[in-house]
């Protein structure tokens, strides 16, 4: 799938799926990108970076409500599994902003 980055730039990524709870919305690729699939104009959101240097970005389900989500943990839920009571993502390589399915666990 071609994915349009910040107007200029398109990723193609090898492994690219739903996010369980936005399915018809959004997805996650392994690279770490979350993607909005709507209005067929697939774009990667521009995450935003909280004070602990993990990114956050805005997704709004089905209803309309909207909640900013960790970027790792949207890709751990997609590719792994959902995270459970108190679990948090860890970033094998200490950087939080590198959000690859490889480095986080």
């Amino acid at each position: 799938m071609e994915i349009l980055v910040r107007k200029k730039v398109t990723i193609l990524d090898d492994e690219i799926d739903w996010i369980p709870g936005y399915e018809g919305l959004y997805k996650a690729t392994k690279s770490g990108y979350i993607v909005s699939v709507q209005y067929n104009k697939p774009r990667a959101l521009t995450p935003e970076e909280r004070p602990s240097g993990r990114l956050v970005v805005a997704l709004t389900n089905s209803e309309g409500y909207k909640k900013k989500r960790g970027v790792g943990n949207l890709v751990l839920l997609t590719f792994v599994r959902p995270k459970g009571e108190g679990e948090m993502c860890h970033y094998q390589d200490g950087d939080k902003a590198n959000n690859r399915l490889s480095n986080l666990e």
